[in-house]
């Protein structure tokens, strides 16, 4: 009996744990509704809206219930928003305001008899809003939630952007009606004495024209202070009154800017925000929190956005830093811009490129001096007439010296041999197979600057996106640590880091900006800067033809360890002695030396071999001694033929020095051919071996991608939930952000490495025929099969 005496005990103790844990019943709560404008069907909606979205974040702990009469309006009146609240304060037990004049009602009674939340605060200084040094409103049962960051702060950051000496601070009529006139104009005098300007209260009626038409004169910039009256369409027609006087401006909300406002620093999802608030707000109260002790502040993300269109309407022009930090609205579309493929910069890099277009002008002058040359060959025929005069003492008809003389004179010399003629026309024909080497060799080296001018651009781009996704991250993770502080789950010094972390990660995405800007310019350069402002090229991802033909080469798959690596790398060093530009001008160069050694030499022995034809005749005699003796006629005709073989005896040893120079140049060229082959040696198998880096770095650099974000997700969801520090926090973040720039890197770095191992042979083949391919592949073939052996 004693044994289940205590068994009965124990279930009886059980029941009572099990009968203590089971909770009690929900606590309900009536709300209540007071909003400015008038009562209508969208306004019964939004509250009820509001209301579902509180009892979400409340949960079980609270039973929210809202009657459609406790839905009012105080129609823009602060005697009829003061009776609605004491009507409402009795058959409620919590109430929300949604407007300043509504607030402005509540806070002109003595005291608060439920718990009040109000919203529509913009700057509790100028709206009179109760708000203590600890960012709490210090009003026991109230409560707001600001639904604008700091205005002092948003202005500072608007005259950052704009240095205006007259803002015009635009409020919505009714919202100006409810302000104490004194307070809020000392308000604002003391916020232009900080930023060294004059600011101007300007009411927003109905009509944007007329209200803007209002605007005192001098004013250079305007500050949207409202924003919740104004419906989009309102926004938009101020917006564009606003556009049409040239003025930047600014707003409190980002869905201003979305129609026209210039810039605002805010938050791109701010109205959910608030109402998560709210039902943090509603659940402190469920939970018996203290309203006055809240912190009013919203937490807003500081985001920065730039209506682009606006920008280019007022000829406004930002800074490189706030182009590049900004989340940027209304760009133009990419259709709207030049975009330009591999193959297009390619063409246009061999048609404009300016080292290319100077090397074909050394082409043709090498032509022209081998022509020259050629022309010591060519006969050389001279023509003259002349006329002469002399004085009558000095004629004779007998030597035939009239007073007056017509006469001509015709020439002919041919040369018949010569062997520095000869020597020069073959020396002239080598220095221009090498200068087309030398242009051959330019082309080569501008391809390749080309290519990796492109690839610049894409890894800079990559690293742009690469920035500012990080700086998203960082900015997220300062929102956590400012909810964590809220909270009371960690102190301030988790938020003062992070907001250095985003400092970085701003200055970083900046940096990236401006490198890629570097990267475009670089590149247009080469091309003679003939591609448009703005232009964009195209990506190249692991899918991309390009990219596919470089994975499937042929030589790479023969590679199977270090005694293939041998084999090939062999028969890459043989391709690039054969077909390397500067090693084919070199070539050229060493017989253009050979053939001016053979010329020294029979420089020796070898005469020079001239023919010459001459005749004169007198065509008019006249004066003195112009008749003839009839026994001596004039002789007006004569002519001579002649061939000339000359030898030089002794030029002062030139010719014996000349073929010594020669000697030594040979020797040195000799070193130069030397010295390319080892360069071609090492440049081959040094980039061979940076493509077989490459090839596998793509692959092990993903999955260290994937798998660097998974824990980043990981210790950002614990940071969180106050499991793991600050500091593990920041080392996975950057550890994911290297680990993806490792990444889409590789991919670039993949090609790059391809077309380099292409450059070192002379062989791009993206640009060679399919014939020349298949005899590329037909010789690695054969060479491998048999070294192989």
């Amino acid at each position: 009996m004693k044994k289940h005496a205590l068994i009965l005990q124990a279930i009886a103790l059980g029941c009572l744990m099990l009968f203590s844990s089971l909770p009690i019943s929900a606590q309900s709560y009536r709300i209540g509704f007071i909003a400015d404008f008038e009562k209508a069907p969208e306004l019964i909606g939004f509250c009820q809206q509001i209301t579902q979205s509180i009892q979400k974040t409340v949960g079980a702990s609270a039973v929210l219930t809202l009657d459609e009469q406790h839905i009012r309006s105080a129609n823009w009146s602060l005697e009829q928003a003061v009776e609605e609240i004491d009507s409402l304060e009795k058959s409620c037990d919590l109430l929300l305001l949604l407007g300043s004049v509504s607030m402005k009602a509540s806070l002109s009674r003595d005291s608060f008899n439920i718990p009040t939340l109000g919203l529509g605060v913009f700057s509790p200084q100028i709206q009179e809003i109760p708000f203590t040094d600890k960012g709490t409103s210090g009003v026991e049962n109230f409560t707001y939630i600001l639904t604008a960051m700091d205005f002092e702060a948003q202005l500072d950051r608007f005259h950052q952007m704009v240095d205006f000496q007259h803002l015009g601070l635009l409020f919505d009529e009714r919202t100006a009606q409810s302000l104490n006139a004194t307070q809020a104009l000392k308000s604002i005098s003391d916020l232009g004495q900080k930023f060294q300007a004059e600011i101007s209260p300007i009411p927003l009626s109905a009509n944007p024209e007329t209200s803007l038409e209002a605007m005192p004169e001098g004013v250079d910039a305007v500050f949207l202070a409202t924003p919740y009256e104004l419906q989009g369409e309102q926004v938009a027609r101020l917006a564009q009154e606003i556009a049409k006087r040239d003025l930047p401006s600014f707003s409190l909300s980002k869905p201003h800017v979305d129609q026209g406002i210039m810039a605002c620093w805010s938050d791109d999802n701010g109205f959910e925000q608030i109402i998560r608030r709210l039902g943090i707000l509603v659940d402190d109260v469920v939970r018996g929190e203290k309203l006055a002790d809240l912190s009013v502040a919203l937490n807003q993300k500081q985001e920065l956005y730039l209506n682009m269109a606006t920008v280019r309407e007022i000829d406004f022009h930002p800074t490189f830093e706030l182009l590049f930090t900004a989340n940027l609205i209304g760009e133009p579309k990419s259709d709207d811009t030049r975009v330009y493929s591999l193959k297009e910069i390619i063409a246009l890099g061999l048609e404009q490129n300016l080292d290319i277009q100077l090397s074909n002008q050394d082409v043709v002058n090498a032509g022209l001096e081998v022509k020259q040359a050629q022309s010591q060959y060519l006969p050389d025929a001279d023509v003259s007439v002349s006329g002469a005069q002399i004085d009558k003492g000095r004629t004779s008809a007998f030597l035939g010296q009239s007073e007056s003389t017509l006469s001509g004179n015709a020439s002919l010399s041919q040369l018949i041999f010569s062997e520095q003629a000869s020597a020069n026309i073959r020396i002239q024909r080598y220095l221009q197979e090498a200068q087309n080497e030398a242009y051959q060799q330019a082309i080569l080296d501008v391809l390749l600057d080309c290519y990796t001018a492109y690839l610049n651009v894409l890894q800079a781009k990559t690293n742009v996106l690469i920035q500012q996704e990080n700086l998203s991250s960082s900015k997220t993770n300062l929102e956590l640590a400012r909810l964590r502080s809220d909270l009371g789950a960690s102190s301030n010094a988790d938020v003062y880091r992070w907001e250095g972390e985003v400092a970085t990660a701003q200055q970083n995405t900046i940096e990236a900006q401006t490198n890629l800007l570097t990267a475009q310019f670089q590149l247009n350069n080469l091309l003679n800067n003939q591609l448009e402002e703005g232009y964009e090229i195209e990506d190249i991802g692991l899918e991309d033809e390009l990219f596919r033909q470089f994975q499937e080469n042929d030589w790479v798959d023969y590679i199977k360890g270090p005694y293939e690596l041998g084999i090939v790398s062999r028969f890459l060093i043989q391709e690039a002695q054969q077909n390397f530009p500067s090693k084919k001008q070199l070539n050229a160069n060493e017989k253009l030396l050979e053939r001016t050694q053979l010329m020294n030499k029979r420089l020796f022995y070898t005469p020079t071999v001239a023919a010459q034809a001459q005749t004169d005749q007198t065509f008019w005699r006249g004066g003195e001694g112009s008749t003839a003796n009839p026994d001596q006629p004039f002789n007006n005709n004569t002519w001579s033929l002649g061939l000339s073989i000359s030898y030089p005896l002794f030029d002062g040893n030139r010719r014996r020095l000349n073929q010594q120079q020669t000697s030594v140049d040979q020797a040195q060229l000799q070193l130069q051919k030397r010295q390319l082959d080892q360069n071609l040696d090492l440049q081959v198998r040094s980039n061979t071996l940076s493509l077989l880096n490459a090839s596998t770095d793509i692959y092990y650099s993903n999955i260290s991608r994937q798998n660097m974000a998974r824990n980043f997700e990981l210790v950002q969801n614990n940071y969180q939930q106050g499991q793991v520090s600050i500091v593990q926090l920041i080392d996975a973040q950057q550890a994911s952000l290297n680990a993806k720039q490792a990444y889409a890197i590789s991919v670039y770095n993949f090609i790059q490495a391809n077309i380099r191992v292409e450059y070192s042979i002379g062989f791009f083949s993206m640009l060679a025929s399919e014939e020349a391919l298949q005899a590329f592949d037909t010789r690695l073939k054969e060479y491998f099969l048999l070294n192989k052996e």
